[in-house]
């Protein structure tokens, strides 16, 4: 029995062409063609939709399933059936400027999918009196003439979303096929068919900068082409403009596919960042064999800085969303981009949704993607943008200083720390939360480190590279009026999941990570660190660090609560205040009102912290009980114990024993006298 693509490519038909499956057979069913069947399919299928256009969308279907085969995917990167491929990828109908927001994109968009179908189901569908359009006859059936904008491009779209996805396919499936699909011009194509953002749905720009990213994954040439010759970074900030300006009023539907438009294109700027400097500065590539993320930069890059900080200020997380797509993309670019020159673009607040860039701004887009290749690699000058000049971030130094950016940056973390880390855990359940955080990503095909680790990072190199954001944070992380009645590690809040999190066991990155956050807000002197939280808390990175030297200084008296007027000192271990005499009376009382088996568990609790402690490797910690036992204090303490016994009963007896002789002496006088 032969298969259905046998059939088709025996008979080239719309019925052997309906017959062929939307999903790929089984391995080794009796629908699976042979290799040879498979890898003659993509001419066939091409050449069938360039013969009849109408059912281009159907045989491109087909030849999307075809691709995945293992043994078809070489012919899918070859550069013959890429060219074939182009043909259909759409012209979008002219339109508003790029990156505006006209209601023209909002309709067109939202009947997109409905259209589509349309296209699909017009090539299939039988009239009365006419035979199934592009049957074996060769009889095409015409359709009535469009009457809309949109419906003049159905067919377009239709076999353009089904051309780019097979595209996709091919270049995810077969890696040479990324720089082949660049140079046969594919690349340069799709950048200019994202240009027009305001008319194209956001499913045909979902799928182009997805190719786009292929294209600019790692050192491939179009990192630099397409800055440099096609506008790359012009059409990236357009369509990030695009998703600021347009999801809060687009549907619910359409919302996904804004934000996933928002993270393809994040993710081909986040290439741009990390291989553009090493392409067109040989020093940068000479620090290191591989690219390390904010080794380099150049300024063709830099209007991507102001979109990327707009998307994570303006677009909120989705309600019951984790973090992700675009949030960590935007974190993953900002990661490449220096701070000091462009501080007006980092803790600037965002120009409200419905303002166009300015005509300079255009100007200065284009003119820095395009012609910049000599910039210096390591030092970046001051944006001439209009933002520059009217900045209202304060000079360095101001106490007052407020950023957007920071503000969305510890919302983030501190929703996502508290999503995976609920409720707080003392040193014996710490393992099993950290379990359940990662059983928590897994189950949403994640991972908890890979997804905090970037936030906390960002957050770090802001606090590292500006004093004002540095300030700002330890204003917001470790205030100085913060409440201390309670050690800092046991708070239920953003501050204490951070200094829980340091002495991660199952998450060590995301510790380490939490610690170099805490250490760089601190000024980066492990002293304050310690003095501010403690020593015990931070003992673990400090050990981890090299750092272990770093013992608190003397901190200064703390209010123990606000408008209480009481000054105590705070504990250099715990940072915790030191306990009041009230306090030290009612610890007295509810220690001698422990029964016996109260301190026995107590003792038990105290033995499973030391040994937890030795099984991290962290620092060796002799168990003191344990210690005592083996070295035979025990029996000593015994000995002692009985003496002391022993000396008390004979005390007890020769007290006795005269009370006995001076009460007989006295009834003896008393007899006497009678």
């Amino acid at each position: 029995m032969s298969s259905p693509l046998a059939a088709f490519l025996q008979a080239p038909s719309a019925a052997t062409l309906s017959a062929l499956p939307l999903a790929p057979p089984p391995p080794g069913s009796a629908a699976d063609a042979a290799p040879a069947t498979l890898r003659a399919a993509p001419a066939a299928l091409l050449a069938f939709a360039q013969a009849h256009p109408l059912l281009a969308p159907r045989a491109l279907q087909a030849l999307k399933i075809v691709g995945t085969a293992e043994s078809v995917r070489s012919v899918m990167g070859s550069e013959e059936i890429l060219s074939q491929l182009l043909a259909y990828l759409p012209q979008a109908p002219a339109g508003p400027a790029s990156g505006s927001a006209g209601a023209s994109g909002s309709s067109s968009s939202t009947s997109y999918s409905g259209a589509v179908s349309t296209a699909f189901g017009r090539a299939f569908t039988k009239r009365p009196g006419s035979s199934r359009a592009g049957s074996s006859s060769g009889g095409m059936r015409s359709s009535s003439p469009p009457t809309t904008p949109l419906e003049q491009h159905v067919d377009e779209w239709a076999a353009g979303d089904a051309a780019l996805r097979v595209l996709n396919n091919a270049l995810f499936l077969h890696e040479p096929a990324r720089v082949t699909f660049a140079d046969v011009g594919g690349a340069a194509r799709v950048t200019e068919m994202l240009r027009n953002t305001s008319s194209t749905p956001p499913e045909i720009l979902f799928l182009g900068a997805r190719l786009l990213f292929f294209c600019t994954l790692f050192e491939a040439p179009f990192n630099r082409v397409g800055v440099e010759e096609h506008g790359l970074v012009g059409v990236l900030v357009a369509l990030l403009n695009h998703v600021i300006n347009t999801h809060a009023a687009a549907p619910a539907r359409e919302m996904g596919q804004l934000l996933n438009l928002a993270g393809e294109a994040l993710k081909t700027a986040f290439n741009l960042g990390l291989y553009y400097p090493r392409l067109v500065h040989s020093e940068v590539r000479a620090r290191d064999e591989k690219a390390v993320v904010g080794e380099g930069w150049d300024r063709a890059l830099e209007t991507l800085i102001e979109p990327t900080v707009r998307l994570l200020v303006a677009v909120p997380l989705p309600p019951g969303a984790h973090l992700g797509v675009p949030h960590s993309n935007a974190i993953a670019v900002l990661l490449n981009c220096p701070i000091s020159p462009y501080r007006s673009w980092w803790f600037t607040a965002p120009r409200p949704p419905d303002e166009k860039p300015s005509a300079a701004r255009r100007i200065a887009t284009a003119v820095f993607s395009r012609n910049n290749s000599n910039a210096n690699a390591t030092s970046s000058p001051v944006p001439s943008s209009p933002s520059s000049s009217s900045s209202s971030v304060p000079l360095a130094g101001n106490a007052a200083f407020e950023a957007p950016l920071l503000t969305a940056l510890l919302g983030l973390l501190d929703g996502a720390l508290a999503r995976f880390f609920p409720r707080m855990s003392n040193a014996v359940a710490a393992e099993d939360d950290e379990g359940a955080a990662r059983r928590l990503a897994q189950s949403e095909g994640s991972d908890v480190e890979d997804t905090l680790q970037p936030l906390v990072l960002l957050l770090r190199k802001i606090a590292v590279e500006d004093a004002d954001a540095r300030a700002a944070l330890r204003a917001r992380i470790l205030p100085h009026d913060i409440d201390r009645t309670v050690p800092l590690n046991k708070r239920e809040d953003l501050t204490g999941r951070l200094i829980r999190r340091m002495a991660s066991v199952l998450l060590p990155r995301l510790g380490r990570v939490c610690g170099e956050l805490l250490l760089a807000i601190c000024d980066s002197d492990p002293k304050t660190m310690s003095s501010e939280i403690g020593y015990g808390p931070c003992a673990g990175f400090l050990m981890q660090a090299n750092l272990a030297h770093a013992l608190p200084t003397s901190a200064a008296p703390r209010t123990a609560a606000a408008g209480s007027g009481e000054t105590r000192a705070v504990n250099p271990i715990t940072g915790q205040l030191e306990p009041s005499a009230a306090d030290l009376a009612a610890e007295a009382k509810a220690l001698a009102a422990m029964s016996e088996e109260q301190k026995e568990q107590e003792a038990e609790r105290l033995f499973t912290l030391f040994d937890r402690l030795n099984k991290t490797g962290v620092v060796n910690v002799k168990n003191p009980v344990r210690e005592a036992r083996e070295s035979g204090r025990f029996v000593e303490i015994d000995e002692r114990e009985e003496e002391r016994r022993r000396k008390e009963e004979d005390e007890e007896e020769k007290r006795l024993e005269e009370e006995v002789e001076r009460e007989m002496g006295q009834y003896r006088a008393r007899k006497g006298r009678g």
